[in-house]
């Protein structure tokens, strides 16, 4: 598991600090652009803020561990377990009269 983080940001260090008193290992690494752009062509989302984890495919954000307080979520460690369902496209263009379907991907290793 990786932790996507930046050198001043409080949530990260508490979310480090809630991954090891929970004894989950992880990996910390720097949250820079070529990160964000992989995260947004894998997810078909911007990060809008730090911290990011990648569990192997699984793309986890700020919003999934934190409250709008800033506080982290009663059983955050819950977000970890299982896989999200894949995202729905209307297809090119995003056209009303197109059929909606789950789109898929392919995630390869780390």
């Amino acid at each position: 598991m990786i932790i996507y983080s930046t050198p001043t940001c409080p949530r990260c260090k508490l979310l480090m600090a809630a991954f090891q008193k929970a004894d989950i290992a992880y990996e910390e690494k720097p949250l820079d652009a070529s990160v964000m752009a992989r995260c947004l062509c894998e997810t078909d989302e911007w990060v809008q803020a730090a911290p990011l984890v990648l569990d192997g495919a699984c793309w986890f954000f700020a919003d999934d561990f934190f409250d709008t307080s800033g506080n982290l979520k009663p059983g955050w460690q819950t977000t970890l377990k299982g896989i999200r369902p894949h995202k729905e496209f209307s297809g090119v263009g995003g056209q009303p009269d197109q059929v909606k379907r789950a789109s898929s991907k392919i995630w390869g290793p780390e």
